[in-house]
């Protein structure tokens, strides 16, 4: 297990250099981890042990890619990528500026339900189709610290 667990850090540092030119540094992994431990970070996706998180690291958008059973990270991508393979284009628009905002929420600790729907509101405002989408969205990418405040709350956008 152990050598499993180096060569998933060895591979995270090396898509961080090659796709990101960020160095992984062990306080910069270390400080992820922490993140991911503290739902800090927006859960976009998991499978089995994999979990998939959105992040943002010097105005890059990624996805990280963490082990839960090594308590690793595995690797990385680049959001857009991962989006283009969910969603259509103008899902993709729609999906990147939640997340961007939900991103926002979570540094800031906003915990207060319609202060998070206040400002989702106008990003679908008179429009059905993004309300629709933003659903559909919300559902899929398993955004459990917002839906559960969204359902808690009783209120729609």
């Amino acid at each position: 297990m152990k050598l499993h667990s180096a060569n998933q850090r060895y591979h995270a540092k090396c898509r961080f250099k090659e796709r990101f030119d960020i160095n992984l540094n062990k306080t910069l992994r270390r400080s992820i981890i922490h993140k991911i431990k503290n739902k800090k970070l927006i859960l976009v996706d998991k499978q089995k042990q994999e979990f998939k998180y959105y992040y943002i690291h010097d105005n890059k958008e990624m996805l990280i890619v963490y082990d839960k059973k090594t308590n690793n990270i595995v690797t990385c991508m680049y959001y857009d990528v991962y989006l283009e393979s969910r969603f259509n284009r103008f899902e993709n628009r729609i999906v990147k500026l939640l997340m961007k905002e939900l991103f926002k929420m979570y540094e800031s600790q906003e915990t207060d339900v319609e202060k998070i729907l206040a400002k989702l509101r106008p990003l679908l405002k008179d429009n059905v189709t993004k309300i629709r989408y933003f659903t559909e969205i919300e559902m899929s990418i398993r955004i459990e610290k917002l839906s559960m405040l969204y359902l808690k709350s009783g209120n729609k956008i």
